[in-house]
Parts: structure tokens; sequence; C-alpha cells
């Protein structure tokens, strides 16, 4: 365990991290990366960010239950005021080591999400699941992230493109801007499993799918089809984009005042559909024909 300063902070300033150095039992054969807790620690993750005024396991903590594969899931609790060292908003999260999402890449996504019992709607936004810009685009947010917003709706919420004079999702520029709802109401105390494909790209050639399902559902449903649009940011010149960094999260805005709790589960990325399914998880194509 060690201090660094990362170029990858989300304000104007360098930020410190605790990070921990992955070690090679984390990583499933057929998997780029594999970040489902098994080790038993949180050394598959580049780093942990949290309060760290409180004792991390107070934000981040392995239980046993409730998981949905295999012995451990991530509890993230966020409490009023859980800010990490500078930065904005509250937030308990996780982000993937490199190498980052670049010009060509064309990855696969999946993990599992729990809101347990008594969960509350934000006041206002609650990310989940985003990429992060770099430092160098940090007022201008995410490339694409889950929200959740104060009616207990979750959308999918992209700015891509050329994104000069943005601050965040607002601008009058020619970036993709755009935001869809992928679950009308959230459901409490049952896992949801996401799926994401993107085709990582600054010019039109771009791709984002999203599929979704609860835990009791037989099947997935594809809640996202952007196709024709970038996914990456740049400023001008699209032969130079940012690269941003992924992270599992309960991340939010700081006018909420209640303690909010989440599980996250399984995550895993891969270089195709097929390489997701383990134990019939994540099989997008279950239950239909010519699959």
């Amino acid at each position: 365990i060690a201090f660094e300063s990362s170029p990858e902070a989300p304000l104007d300033s360098m930020e410190t991290r605790l990070w921990k150095i992955p070690v090679p039992h984390q990583f499933s054969m057929q998997h780029l990366f594999t970040g489902d807790f098994e080790t038993g620690d949180f050394s598959q993750w580049y780093s942990v960010s949290w309060n760290l005024k409180r004792p991390m396991e107070e934000q981040v903590q392995l239980v046993t239950s409730p998981v949905r594969q295999g012995k451990y899931a991530v509890r993230l609790t966020v409490h009023d005021g859980d800010r990490f060292m500078n930065t904005s908003g509250e937030r308990a999260q996780m982000d993937r080591p490199g190498p980052n999402e670049h010009e060509g890449d064309e990855y696969w996504y999946a993990w599992s999400t729990l809101f347990p019992e008594g969960w509350q709607a934000p006041e206002d936004w609650q990310v989940i699941f985003d990429w992060h810009a770099s430092a160098d685009y940090s007022r201008i947010c995410q490339p694409l992230q889950l929200e959740i917003n104060n009616n207990n709706t979750v959308a999918a919420k992209m700015l891509a493109g050329d994104v000069t004079g943005y601050r965040c999702f607002s601008g009058s520029g020619t970036a993709v801007n755009q935001s869809e709802t992928i679950i009308d109401r959230i459901t409490t105390g049952i896992w949801n499993d996401f799926v994401i494909h993107v085709r990582w790209t600054t010019s039109e050639n771009g791709l984002i799918e999203i599929w979704h399902k609860l835990e009791t559902d037989s099947n997935f449903i594809k809640v996202i089809s952007w196709e024709g649009i970038p996914t990456l940011q740049y400023k001008g010149d699209p032969s130079d984009p940012d690269v941003p960094y992924l992270l599992l999260a309960n991340y939010r805005d700081a006018s909420n005042s209640h303690t909010s709790v989440l599980y996250h589960d399984g995550f895993r990325m891969t270089d195709s559909a097929s390489k997701l399914v383990e134990d019939g998880l994540y099989d997008i194509y279950a239950g239909q024909p010519n699959q």
C-alpha cells in the first residue's frame, strides 16, 4: 500500500490516492480485467477513494452477504460530508488499473449492483458507474456514466466528441450530449445485472450498447443502442483525444444529507460478449434464437 499523486484527479489540482498494485491471481484467463473482489481484498483495483477522516471500512467494505457471485461483494457507503481529499461531491469508489480506453478499442463490461431495502433516492444526481475524464479535461465531466436521478430512475448519460467550451455537460458546441432512462424505477433488494459494449473513437463510427436485467428476470433487455457517434472526448483535434478511466462508485452531489448504501459485485471486462459469461451470468443472448 502506498500513496502517490495521480494525474487523473477529477479537479484541476492533483490528488492523493490510496493504491494497491494488482497481483497476477486477480485475472481470469478470458477477462482483460477482473474486479470481482474474490481475492478477498481490493488488490484487483488501482485505487480506492473515500473520506480519509473515517476508517476505510466505514465506507468501503467487503461483505459475504449479499453477493451476486462467488464469496465477496463490496459495500459502498456515503454519509453526509464524505468528501475524498479536495475533490467535489461525496464518494466511495474504486478505479480500474490501466491501460485505459484509447482510440479504436472495443470492449465489453459487466457487473451487478444492488440497492438495499430502505434505499433513498438522491436529492440530486448520484453516479454508480462511469468513465471519468482525465485531469486535463477535469471540468468536462464523464464521457459515459450511469446516473440515478431524484425520481429513482437510472439514466445512461454521455458527452463525447469535440468538448471545446463545455463545462461538465453544459455547453453550446458540437459534442454529442445525450441522456436516456434505462431503469424506470429502482427495485430494492434484488441484484441488477448490467452489460455495456463500447467502441471507443473520436469519429462517428462509435457505438454504445447497454443491457439490463434484474436477478429474477430470465433474459437481458437492450436498453441503449447509440450508433454512429463519437465516444471519446477531444478539444479541437480528434487525433489527440482524452483517455478516460473507469470507476465503480457510489458518488453523489454534496446536497444530499442522508446515508446512502449500495453493493457492487462481479465486475469484468473482455473483448467479446461470450467471454463475459461465467456461471450463467451476463449472457445477453440467453433465450434468444440463433445466437
